[in-house]
């Protein structure tokens, strides 16, 4: 089998440890000495990369860079089989509630820790005393965003499936769909609501789950539609129930695939608008801001840190 070779780039996001902190551990303690092209760029296997992972894993649970640099790859990996072990399972574990401060890191790896050995009652168990645990933004922020990063660098290593990342996806829709519907019977008498959606043919959704869910702290009546929705479904609706707030997000993907579609659809939506309804244009996806120029009723929004920011001041 051919070896593969990543870019140091890529060796960082695969393995979770910053550009920077590989060099100087390359520097400092002879960890990698990873093969050069050319023109010089170093280039990492997928050997080197897991061991970069096994030593950002175990410097995180606590151990010196300097006392592990050295260890082989069975080595990292039975200190790290010895230090977690079946942890996810401890009921004096740290999702226990009688403990005033929840420790959102430990958390965080014993949900993938359940993922990783298909413990998916595990998953929905410890996400509930979550929910129950934190408020909901601590829940998006410390938990769902990290998570889900950290998910889809797994997938790519290959740590665990697409199976698994699918099963993961079902169980998070599941628990924020409920906490977002509970939230919209309890405000169901509010006149004010905004929507959240993604656009046709746009399937990715957990950004606008999110951001709805970041909304529920704030008090917004959410009403949420889905991801893949027509732009006359979503006039028809805006016409039907007159929201204050539209809020649409589409990944950097859609744009790619979708290189028109995109400004048609969020320029569709915008004139059927009137001067007191806002829309929200969240995610990755490019369009040609240009359309929006001198609008003050659109809103364009790059990171969960905005669109929160947003949410506290849009109220």
């Amino acid at each position: 089998m051919q070896t593969r070779y990543y870019s140091i780039q890529m060796a960082s996001k695969l393995s979770g440890v910053g550009i920077h902190t590989i060099r100087a551990w390359e520097k400092r303690y002879n960890v990698l000495e990873p093969k050069r092209s050319d023109t010089g760029r170093r280039q990492y296997t997928d050997q080197e990369i897991e061991k970069l992972w096994n030593l950002n894993e175990l410097t995180q649970l606590g151990h010196s860079i300097g006392n592990i640099a050295n260890l082989d790859d069975t080595q990292l990996q039975t200190l790290l089989k010895d230090l977690k072990g079946d942890s996810i399972t401890n009921k004096n574990s740290n999702f226990d509630q009688s403990e005033n401060i929840l420790n959102t890191k430990n958390a965080l790896d014993n949900l993938i820790l359940a993922l990783q050995k298909y413990r998916l009652d595990i998953i929905s168990h410890e996400l509930k005393k979550l929910e129950n645990s934190i408020d909901t933004k601590k829940f998006c922020f410390e938990i769902l965003i990290p998570l889900l990063q950290e998910i889809g660098l797994l997938v790519d290593r290959k740590k665990i499936t697409v199976s698994q990342e699918h099963a993961l996806s079902s169980i998070l829709k599941f628990h924020v769909g409920g906490v977002l519907f509970n939230s919209y019977l309890k405000k169901r008498n509010n006149r004010e609501i905004t929507i959240f959606a993604t656009p046709e043919g746009e399937l990715h959704e957990f950004g606008i789950l999110i951001s709805a869910l970041l909304a529920t702290q704030y008090n917004h009546h959410i009403l949420y539609l889905g991801a893949n929705l027509p732009a006359d479904s979503l006039i028809q609706t805006i016409k039907a129930i007159s929201p204050k707030l539209i809020i649409l997000g589409a990944m950097s993907g859609y744009s790619n695939e979708h290189p028109n579609k995109y400004n048609e659809y969020l320029m569709k939506v915008h004139c059927n608008l009137n001067d007191k309804q806002n829309l929200v244009c969240g995610g990755s996806a490019q369009f040609n801001l240009k359309n929006f120029s001198g609008a003050k009723n659109f809103t364009y929004i790059k990171s969960f840190e905005e669109m929160n920011q947003f949410l506290l001041s849009f109220r």
